[in-house]
């Protein structure tokens, strides 16, 4: 059969050009990752652990600043975010592994679960930190002290990739993000391409 024949190359939908791998919102590295992980963990553990909750959870870093422990059911394992943006309103139940829900209930301990899981100076308390602070605070100890120029929001995405190599499929990870249409989480997995195709090499029968 002349290759005439062939209606449409399956390739030609695979997104080689991933909005967010270039720039500020790239995905670290594997060895920027470490190198970030270990520099925060001595220099600042709370900003560590706020990048922790949005690796793991895909909420935004504005986002995160928003939860309460009353947010947090404990019984359904999911964090029931809601706040206001503007004139919306803005509600979906977040999922929470087990891991992260044990660290979530004993950074509470016997605090008021109406405190902020992080609060001033990211530490759980009753008063919120304003986004301008918090993003003086990751300016300050990863893009000055490390010299790295990525941004704490692109690992909301790289905590979906993380997500799908280890099997989570796509729907699952938009359902955690809160995202009404599939095709919207492609815009933060930069790896969704390779995996395409390695799908497609691994999987294509022969004639």
């Amino acid at each position: 059969m002349g290759l005439d024949a062939i209606e449409y190359n399956p390739c030609d939908k695979i997104d080689d050009k991933p909005p967010i791998a270039f720039g500020i919102h790239r995905h670290a590295t594997d060895e920027e990752t470490e190198v970030i992980k270990n520099h925060l963990a001595k220099a600042h553990p709370e900003l560590l652990n706020l990048l922790r909750v949005e690796y793991v959870t895909g909420m935004r870093p504005d986002e995160i600043l928003q939860v309460k422990y009353t947010m947090v059911d404990w019984l359904n394992s999911v964090i029931k975010l809601s706040y206001e943006v503007g004139k919306t309103k803005v509600f979906r139940l977040v999922p929470v592994p087990a891991f992260l829900l044990d660290w979530i209930r004993e950074r509470q301990g016997d605090q008021p679960a109406t405190n902020y899981l992080f609060g001033r100076k990211l530490q759980s308390g009753p008063r919120s930190l304003t986004t301008n602070n918090f993003s003086r605070l990751w300016n300050k100890y990863v893009k000055a002290q490390l010299g790295l120029d990525v941004s704490l929001y692109s690992f909301k995405g790289a905590g979906g990739d993380a997500k799908r190599d280890v099997g989570i499929d796509r729907p699952a990870v938009s359902v955690g993000w809160g995202h009404t249409s599939v095709n919207t989480s492609k815009i933060y997995l930069e790896k969704e391409g390779e995996r395409m195709r390695k799908q497609i090499i691994a999987n294509s029968p022969d004639f």
